[in-house]
Order: structure tokens, then C-alpha cells, then sequence
């Protein structure tokens, strides 16, 4: 659901394009993105594109995520004063919020697949209370990249036991490359995405346990998973922060969700009795070419993430 019922409101970025154009800032046509609108800004020195968001409550964001010159910056926040809206208020970026492990109840979401050229996008959500925390500590949960397959997928059994309430999505990779290209048409990128199905899976565990707090591994979404969040289910406290995944609740959605991606990874390669390689390295391209070769180049809808830079590698049909 987009932040805007519909495009945004001309008087947005007229306001700011004139603060722009009186600062001697050239502010080119704006073009709808998800959640809000965008436009390029330029001076005889630099040239970059600026994001505005509009929050359910009318408040907006601008965002300078996109922004790589300091001097460019400076100069449009400057510009712009009076018009930004500090972070959202269901964001904790830093992580400033303290004892989360004293919380009587936590969610954790994290993601599986993003950088695996086969396989689907998993994105898991679990709600932990302290007790169930401890005994998944006690078997053994910690951040599934730090474990093996076989204990990824025998530790999921005991996470799915012991939660309050889990909730996984899955983007096989036809759905997966149709919301891709959706987003992409839209503005977005893939961490627009992810934010999206983050906020599916975060949203059901919320409303199922009742818990108020969520626990996510800091990314580039996180503005944009802010705000989805408040508009789906008001009053949930968001933390974003790095090395999200020592936190136990996060541990076990990351163990969830790359059990569920080497399981359905499995799945997708036995039509064509190939046993699909994770990541994206050099044996993973020639394995790509190798079914291109055999089935089509179609063939990579149905088990790949074809925006990858793989896929330009083995054909030129995408």
C-alpha cells in the first residue's frame, strides 16, 4: 500500500523546487516512486537525485540516501531547511533502544536468498519470549550463517516448537523477478522489496503475539520499512541496527528463513535433475549457462533472480 492515496501533492515539490531554484540548485521534473516522488537536482559542479516521502500523517521526509557528494548535500539541506522531518518515530537506526533481551516479548524478521543467484527470497519473522530465547540459545540458534546447512534446517524444527508465533514468506523466483521488475518500474530497488516482504512477515507475527517491538538487521530500506510498518500496524517499534543476528529472536528468523531457502532451492532444481548451487560465484554462472543451453534461456525465470549480472553474462535475452 503506498503512502499516497494518490500521486503526490504538486505543492510538495513545487515548495521545494522553488527553495532549490533560489538557491541556485536546478530541480528537473519529478516522477512518482513508491511511497513518494523523486527528481534530479543539479548545479554547474554536481548533479544527484533526491527522494521525498510523505508519511500517513502528512509529515515528510526527504531523503539523501542517494546523495554521494558532502559539498551536494550540505548544500540541498541548506537549501531545503524547514522542510525535512527528522526519522521517522517507529525508527531506532542506532539501536539506542537498551535491554531489548529484557523485553517480555521480541520479534525478530531476516532474510534469506538475496545473494544467491538461484532459489527463492525468504523472509522470516518470529516472536520470542524470554524463556523460549533461552532455550533456543541453549540448542544452539545463532546467525545461520555461522552454521551448516544440516543445522540450519534440524535447529528450524526446534524454532518452529518453541515460538509464540512465526510467519515466513517465500518469493519463488517467478513471483520474485514479477515484483523485482514491478518495483524497479515504480522507482524502487531491491531493498524497497525486501522492506516490503519484511514488513508482510512482521506484520502477521505482530498481530498473532501481540508484541509491540521488532528487532531488523539494519539495511538501505529502512525508511521505507518504517513507514510501511506504521501505515499496516500502527504502534509497532521498529530497531534497526547492524549485526541484528545476535540478537536470539533474529537469529532464529535467519535460521527459519535459510531453512526454508535450501529446501525450496532443492525443490526447484529436481525438474531438471540438477542440484542448484548456492551463491552467485563462477560455478553458479556455468551451471546457469549449462540449463540455458539445455532448456532456453526461460529456464532462468523459473529458478533464478534474472536481474542478476549473471544473466547478462550467459544470455542476452533479459
Amino acid at each position: 500500500m503506498s503512502l499516497f492515496q494518490a500521486s503526490p501533492p504538486d505543492e510538495f515539490y513545487q515548495e521545494i523546487a522553488t527553495r532549490l531554484n533560489a538557491a541556485g540548485i536546478q530541480a528537473g521534473p519529478r516522477r512518482t516512486i513508491a511511497y513518494g516522488f523523486q527528481f534530479q537536482v543539479s548545479t554547474s559542479e554536481w548533479s544527484t537525485l533526491l527522494r521525498v516521502y510523505q508519511k500517513k500523517s502528512g509529515a515528510v521526509t526527504v531523503d539523501y540516501s542517494q546523495v554521494r557528494n558532502s559539498q551536494a548535500e550540505a548544500a540541498l539541506k541548506a537549501a531545503i531547511a524547514g522542510r525535512e522531518v527528522s526519522t521517522p518515530q517507529t525508527a531506532d537506526p542506532s539501536g539506542t533502544l537498551k535491554n531489548l533481551a529484557a523485553l517480555p516479548l521480541l520479534i525478530g524478521s531476516d532474510e534469506s536468498g538475496k545473494g544467491d543467484y538461484f532459489g527463492p527470497l525468504v523472509v522470516a519473522a518470529v516472536c520470542l519470549d524470554q524463556q523460549g530465547a533461552a532455550r533456543l540459545r541453549a540448542a544452539g540458534v545463532t546467525d545461520s550463517k555461522a552454521l551448516s546447512d544440516q543445522e540450519n534446517l534440524s535447529l528450524a524444527s526446534v524454532v518452529r516448537k518453541v515460538a509464540v508465533s512465526i510467519s515466513v514468506k517465500v518469493l519463488l523466483p517467478e513471483e520474485y523477478n514479477a515484483r523485482y521488475a514491478a518495483t524497479a518500474r515504480a522507482g524502487g530497488t531491491l531493498n524497497d522489496l525486501l522492506a516490503s516482504v519484511h514488513a508482510e512477515a512482521i506484520q502477521r507475527v505482530a498481530a498473532e503475539s501481540g508484541c509491540t517491538t521488532v528487532l531488523v538487521d539494519q539495511f538501505a530500506g529502512e525508511r521505507v520499512l518504517d513507514d510501511l510498518l506504521a501505515v499496516r500496524y500502527p504502534g509497532l517499534r521498529v530497531v534497526q541496527r547492524p549485526r541484528a543476528e545476535q540478537e536470539t529472536p533474529v537469529a532464529a528468523a535467519s535460521v527459519l528463513a535459510r531453512a526454508r531457502f535450501l529446501e525450496d532451492l532443492d525443490l526447484l532444481g529436481m525438474p531438471y535433475n540438477v542440484h542448484l548451487l548456492k551463491g552467485a560465484s563462477a560455478g553458479v554462472t556455468k551451471q546457469a549457462a549449462q540449463m540455458v543451453d539445455r532448456y532456453g534461456s526461460g529456464v532462468l525465470r523459473t529458478v533464478a533472480k534474472i536481474h542478476f549480472r549473471t544473466t547478462s553474462k550467459i544470455c542476452r535475452d533479459y
